[in-house]
């Protein structure tokens, strides 16, 4: 798995690639820039540093030393035995190299891989999400055989492939379909943001624990969530290979255990940030950054009353691809109490 990491950093958009490290190191520059002068001129009695050295310092990290140091750290763990010469397999659409982990990708798109880097060795790739290579080192029974070159057709929500040459494996090659899903086909539908606490018994909830938001797949196809995020209101970032498939739903928590012992079923997964009592903006956006879904609510007329407090969630009602998600008339309060996480409601 160490293996798996370097890679993941080191190359196709990772957080340690010369451009990437170059981005992170000029904005740490920028945010001190202002202050060397500053601190120059305070202790420049007690050392020989100046502004000047330091642009000389900054200009030989970001010109000389960044620029190489991914590919001397591979080779230095290459030497001590940490990093396999053998490398993963070359992924391609259309001729050109797909150089990112997470790639948009409509679904049919053809993708071809190729052990093109290595003198030996047969290409496993897997199209569910799973690892090719099985705990223990054996080829997974999910894994293709590609042979030395292997055409793949984009479907899943993933393409994860190595090359192995006798009992060793490359690194993991990975290729996260990513969405734009468009502002209809995906609907925030079910908001509980002031419902009730646990008082009795020796162990008593807040009612902010039992909070949920609930989204729903509004369109006839799967809908791969690589990537989306609520980015206002609640903060969550879909894991990679998520996805909801057509007419069902997402449910999120602020505390999945309390969740569970109130509804019987553990949600999807945990926000951050609860939802606000008084009313407050939601957004949903896609991998690419696109608005999804954006409900403004409200605990005061036009929007329902009885969605704060009284045990009752705020409930989508309209869920036609043109209806407005801030027309407080699209929504309702929930037919029971407690809400209807994952559940279609009938009004």
């Amino acid at each position: 798995r160490f293996v798996d990491h370097v890679y993941r950093h080191f190359y196709n958009g990772g957080s340690m690639t010369p451009e990437n490290s170059i981005e992170l190191m000029s904005k740490r520059v920028d945010e001190l820039q202002a202050a060397i002068p500053a601190e120059a001129a305070r202790w420049g009695n007690a050392t020989s540093q100046s502004p000047e050295m330091w642009q000389r310092n900054v200009d030989y990290l970001l010109m000389h030393w960044l620029p190489t140091r991914r590919d001397k750290v591979a080779q230095q763990l290459r030497n001590r035995g940490l990093y396999p010469d053998l490398a993963p397999p070359v992924v391609k659409s259309n001729g050109a190299v797909i150089a990112q982990r997470k790639w948009e990708a409509a679904t049919g798109t053809v993708i071809t891989l190729k052990n093109s880097e290595n003198e030996r060795g047969t290409i496993f790739y897997t199209t569910d999400g799973t690892d090719p290579r099985a705990i223990g080192g054996d080829v997974s029974g999910d894994a293709m055989d590609g042979g030395d070159e292997a055409t793949v057709v984009v479907s899943g929500t993933a393409l994860k492939a190595r090359v192995k040459d006798g009992n060793r494996w490359s690194p993991l090659r990975e290729v996260l379909y990513i969405q734009n899903i468009g502002k209809f086909s995906l609907k925030i539908s079910e908001i509980h943001y002031h419902t009730y606490g646990n008082d009795s018994g020796p162990d008593t909830t807040n009612a902010s624990e039992y909070e949920f938001l609930e989204i729903k797949n509004c369109s006839s196809k799967t809908i791969h969530l690589t990537g989306a995020a609520f980015t206002k209101g609640i903060l969550y970032a879909f894991p990679d290979n998520a996805a909801i498939q057509p007419g069902r739903h997402i449910v999120l928590s602020a505390n999945p255990k309390a969740f569970r012992e109130r509804y019987g079923f553990q949600p999807f997964g945990k926000y951050l940030r609860g939802l606000d009592n008084s009313g407050e903006t939601v957004v949903f956006r896609d991998a690419l950054g696109d608005v999804v879904d954006a409900v403004t609510y409200d605990d005061k007329d036009p929007w329902s009353e009885m969605a704060d407090g009284s045990g009752k969630s705020l409930t989508r009602k309209n869920l036609d691809v043109n209806a407005d998600s801030n027309d407080p008339g699209n929504w309702d309060v929930s037919p029971k109490k407690d809400g209807t996480p994952g559940e279609e409601n009938d009004f």
